[in-house]
């Protein structure tokens, strides 16, 4: 009988319940971080359809001489524009349509010829924006 008793292998209920605490504890870390993952991996994807969408521009006013319109997708009575047809994306990774603001005089003038356009950006270096950096002659912005 002794014989029989020995010639059994397997795991004892303590070590597989070691086992398993081992594999909750990898899944209970591994799901904690899918969240921040799929952000950071979906702000990528943003910047990505963003800058596509800034290529997209100045070949439109390479070969247009102006800058493309824009309106509203969202407004049901607006049909889609000069800026939607000239990108290939038109919507950033979590489905929300592309913003896009210009100098206004650049779609109807020839670009080529202006020297200066009406549009500064203010980039704040902190929190109270008390230090900030200003962009003068900006053409256009697009944003998410």
């Amino acid at each position: 009988m002794n014989r029989i008793l020995k010639e059994k292998k397997g795991f004892t209920l303590v070590e597989l319940a070691i086992v398993l605490v081992i594999i909750g504890l990898i899944l209970g870390i591994g799901a904690g971080m899918v969240g921040p993952l799929m952000k950071r991996a979906k702000t990528i994807e943003t910047n990505d359809i963003v800058n596509a969408a800034v290529d997209s521009i100045v070949g439109y006013a390479l070969v247009n001489k102006k800058l493309p319109q824009w309106t509203d997708l969202n407004d049901a009575n607006i049909a889609a524009t000069e800026f939607h047809y000239s990108l290939r994306n038109y919507k950033d990774a979590w489905g929300t349509p592309l913003f896009y603001a210009y100098d206004n005089n650049l779609f109807t003038t020839n670009i080529c010829t202006r020297p200066t356009t009406n549009i500064t950006v203010r980039k704040c270096n902190d929190s109270d924006c008390t230090a900030f950096t200003d962009t003068s002659n900006v053409a256009y912005i697009v944003y998410s």
